[in-house]
């Protein structure tokens, strides 16, 4: 039997936690992503350093492994995460979510561990916009970064975040198979120029017939 068993959710039954994970992929559409628009934000540290802080806000981290399903994590507060300096040659880092569930990857202990972190991949190319294949993560900052730098700016910061299910759904409705010809006309509108027409004057004011 290929089938996860129990199906969610069955009284009495045990779910194991990969059912969990497989409906949080159901329910974010197999996307991942944050939440909202403001969610972890990545900006310079209060007093500008190095490192960079992750602003509240949660996320959905889809698996790497497919049936792996997907993770949710949420920020309570701002993050600082340390960036090393450069020394004679700039350098760019990627800034990830990052879930090392040791199911699939990685040897941590979810029992003294923290299994989902903000991590950082140094040295990638200035275009990089995804973590490596076989990470479970998601991208939300790329950090440029000169020459004998230790401070984070704004301007070095690239903003990777994306919505996991943007609202974007529009319903269009389009009648086929009428030429435009014979659509009625609308007040206001000719039928084939589209020049505003003139709105026809009433003939009474007042319950009284208009001077001629």
């Amino acid at each position: 039997m290929t089938l996860i068993q129990p199906p969610l959710m069955v009284t009495g039954g045990t779910h194991p936690a990969r059912s969990m994970r497989m409906m949080i992929r159901d329910l974010s559409h197999g996307s991942q992503g944050i939440t909202e628009g403001d969610d972890l934000r990545v900006s310079p540290t209060t007093t500008p350093g190095p490192g960079v802080r992750v602003g509240t806000g949660s996320a959905v981290v889809a698996g790497a492994t497919w049936g792996q399903g997907s993770y949710t994590q949420y920020n309570n507060g701002d993050q600082v995460v340390p960036i090393a300096p450069t020394g004679g040659t700039g350098r760019t880092d990627l800034l990830c979510l990052r879930v090392e569930d040791p199911e699939f990857e990685g040897s941590r202990d979810p029992g003294r561990d923290d299994i989902g972190y903000f991590h950082v991949i140094p040295g990638v190319s200035a275009t990089t916009t995804a973590p490596p294949a076989g990470m479970s993560a998601i991208p939300l900052a790329r950090i440029t970064q000169p020459p004998n730098c230790a401070t984070i700016t704004a301007s070095m910061i690239t903003d990777l975040r994306k919505v996991a299910n943007p609202r974007r759904e529009r319903k269009l409705s389009t009648i086929i198979g009428f030429p435009y010809t014979v659509l009625p006309a609308q007040w206001g509108c000719g039928r084939t120029t589209g020049r505003r027409t003139p709105r026809p004057r009433s003939t009474f004011r007042r319950g009284r017939p208009r001077p001629t």
